[in-house]
């Protein structure tokens, strides 16, 4: 007969999960900060949804140019 053990899967089921992963960015005025895969991700979201919106606006700016441009 097995062992209650053997049929609930063992202490091996019952591990923590493992502690998130923690390391170091360095920004451009050369001072580090510690942070996490999940808090990076969302800085660089904001940065990549930042730079669109730059872009974006520069286009807009440079087809109002070319407008005014035909215009006259």
């Amino acid at each position: 007969m097995k062992s209650p053990v053997a049929i609930s899967g063992g202490s091996a089921d019952r591990t923590p999960p493992p502690p998130p992963v923690e390391f170091f960015v360095v920004l451009p005025d050369g001072s580090c900060i510690p942070s996490t895969p999940d808090a990076c991700r969302i800085v660089m979201k904001q940065a990549r949804s930042e730079t669109r919106k730059q872009a974006r606006l520069k286009r807009l700016e440079k087809a109002a140019e070319l407008q005014c441009a035909m215009e006259d």
